[in-house]
């Protein structure tokens, strides 16, 4: 009984340690448009090969620390320690697609556009001079 009740302890300490937030250099608020930006940086080397990717790959995450402040360094351990805690990891990549859905949203609003120029064929039509 007592081997039980050891094992049970146990398995609840492991549940309960993948539950709470873990300490990670890039707070989550600022992690969310750091990993938007990253996924879509990966999304535009993707068709890259050999060293040309690879040079790319380096400058778009050199772009990205200096665009939110943050170093390399910090990025690779936040991304390490929040892989150890894959319900933390869940709740902070559905942020981060909540994130890249609200990008889409903005970029597919349709921007005003001034009249067009009226051409030759609405001139006949319309008789409209110029």
């Amino acid at each position: 009984m007592r081997y039980c009740l050891f094992i049970l302890v146990l398995l609840l300490g492991a549940c309960q340690k993948e539950n709470h937030k873990p300490s990670i250099p890039i707070p989550q608020e600022k992690l969310v448009p750091v990993l938007a930006d990253a996924y879509i940086a990966e999304a535009a080397i993707n068709s890259l090969i050999g060293s040309v990717k690879d040079s790319m790959a380096e400058v778009y995450y050199a772009q990205i620390c200096e665009i939110h402040g943050i170093t390399k360094a910090n990025f690779d351990t936040t991304i390490s320690i929040i892989q150890k805690h894959p319900i933390y990891m869940d709740s902070v990549y559905a942020n981060v697609l909540r994130h890249l859905t609200e990008l889409e949203s903005l970029g597919k609003e349709k921007p005003e556009t001034p009249e067009k120029e009226p051409d030759m064929e609405d001139r006949k039509r319309n008789k409209v001079k110029k």
